[in-house]
């Protein structure tokens, strides 16, 4: 991949033909492949943050503190804000085109929002319990929204009607901030709640704590937790067979339910760092080694089963 200098933010979409990179010297810069050739860039004079990637290329995420999507011809358009809201950020995309995330509301509260492909200058907050906040993470291409409730304190998902259901937490590890959904599985960290310090401008939960990866089957309503020591928090990634790959300070791993399996550092290379991966295994990612001063260069691996 030809990305000058480290890189701020690599992602894949779920199909894994479509790689779309930003660089930490110009983080106004984002850089889309496709079967390995930049096919667009996309620049903007401010600091843009990335997502997600879907199966057509389009990237979405914030400028500064509001949300974005990109378009074929290379734009940055900016999505409304919901009304009352005073910013915005765009967490997930679907192959049509839906985008979910989450809106700052008065009173430091937050909610879930959804802008339809077909209607994208009219955002729709998610129904969310009276009293509670929301957020939404992820989105489906039948419709299913991931996301949660209270920065953390309750994982929860939308189903395509609109109706929500909380998922459930392991015994004696209350809360959960889910990451990702890949068919049948979602992936994210639970014990969320063990985040108790919050950021008095915003109301997020900041640390510390110590929650621990999980992976959820929403067909048995099961959850596990990976016991695993150096995790980064919401560092999980999770492909459509549920395997869970996540970066620990050293390395990254793959975790099937059953095993560890290191992913390999290139040649040359002492340090593995996962941002993404595809339904199918094709993961997104960076090496260093200790003699780049912690400069993350992109590679690209294929794990295809």
């Amino acid at each position: 991949m030809d990305v000058d200098g480290d890189i701020g933010a690599a992602f894949t979409d779920p199909s894994g033909r479509y790689v779309a990179f930003s660089r930490a010297p110009d983080p106004g810069l984002l850089i889309v492949y496709r079967d390995g050739v930049v096919v667009r860039r996309h620049t903007t004079g401010e600091r843009l943050q990335t997502w997600a990637l879907n199966a057509s290329g389009t990237a979405i995420g914030a400028v500064e503190n509001d949300a974005y999507r990109t378009t074929a011809d290379g734009a940055v358009v900016m999505l409304p804000r919901p009304s009352g809201a005073t910013r915005a950020w765009a967490y997930g995309i679907n192959a049509t085109g839906d985008i979910v995330g989450e809106a700052a509301m008065p009173g430091k509260t937050f909610r879930a929002v959804l802008w339809r492909h077909t209607a994208l200058d009219a955002p729709v907050l998610l129904p969310t319990p009276a009293g509670r906040s929301s957020s939404a993470r992820g989105i489906t291409d039948d419709g299913r929204i991931l996301g949660d409730l209270d920065q953390g304190a309750t994982p929860y998902l939308w189903n395509a009607d609109g109706t929500g259901v909380a998922l459930p937490t392991p015994p004696g590890l209350p809360g959960g901030l889910p990451i990702q959904i890949a068919g049948d599985w979602v992936t994210g960290m639970v014990n969320y709640l063990s985040v108790q310090n919050l950021d008095p401008a915003t109301g997020r939960r900041t640390g510390p704590g110590d929650p621990k990866p999980a992976r959820w089957q929403l067909s048995s309503g099961t959850v596990e937790i990976l016991e695993a020591d150096d995790v980064f928090n919401g560092s999980g990634r999770i492909t459509a067979d549920g395997t869970l790959v996540i970066n620990r300070f050293t390395d990254a791993v793959f975790w099937d339910g059953a095993r560890l399996t290191p992913l390999p550092a290139p040649p040359g290379y002492d340090h593995v760092q996962v941002t993404s991966i595809s339904a199918d295994g094709r993961v997104i990612g960076g090496a260093a080694t200790k003699n780049t001063g912690g400069s993350i260069e992109p590679f690209r691996w294929d794990c295809r089963r």
